[in-house]
């Protein structure tokens, strides 16, 4: 079973809070936010609330992602990538043992992690969380944020995020 990590709340207080110096104070209403970690990597996470009940709720929501990771399945594999960020690890080593160039590994590792912070934006972190709804939303954001301007880039894009999704199911 998957390990649940310790999430833990913290306050990041404005300079005129009277809390200022305790950064697990209930009482004020600054800003709340999480912090992890999990396979040797940390995280933090603002919890897009002022309100500690808000904040409890969006550390559970975590947790339960991480909570589903644990739950057997039959045909789960047992070197599954847990985390997306050892999922893009591990694909980029795969397709760099493939012998592909330089210059295309730099366009899959670049673009593996604009869609791991969009995931991790959007609180999910592990490879079990990727829904086909995360991924059309991830793929509305191009124009805007990326510019991908010709259609020919935005098929060759969305064919290595393919790859790596079907790498991902292969491989949990």
């Amino acid at each position: 079973m998957a390990a649940v990590p310790l999430i833990t709340i913290f306050v990041r207080h404005s300079k005129s809070c009277p809390y200022a110096g305790d950064e697990t104070s209930k009482r004020c209403r600054c800003p709340k936010h999480l912090r992890w970690s999990s396979e040797g990597k940390q995280y933090r996470r603002s919890a897009k609330s002022t309100s500690w009940t808000d904040a409890e709720t969006a550390k559970r929501k975590i947790e339960a992602g991480y909570e589903q990771v644990g739950k057997p399945e039959a045909d789960k594999k047992e070197n599954r990538p847990k985390s997306i960020d050892e999922a893009r690890k591990l694909f980029l080593m795969d397709r760099r043992g493939q012998g592909l160039n330089e210059v295309v590994l730099k366009k899959y590792s670049r673009e593996l992690l604009r869609f791991q912070t969009f995931m991790g934006t959007n609180d999910k972190y592990l490879v079990s969380q990727i829904t086909g709804e995360d991924c059309t939303t991830y793929r509305g954001t191009w124009n805007k944020i990326y510019k991908y301007k010709s259609s020919t880039t935005r098929t060759n894009v969305q064919g290595r995020l393919i790859s790596f999704l079907k790498f991902c199911y292969d491989n949990t």
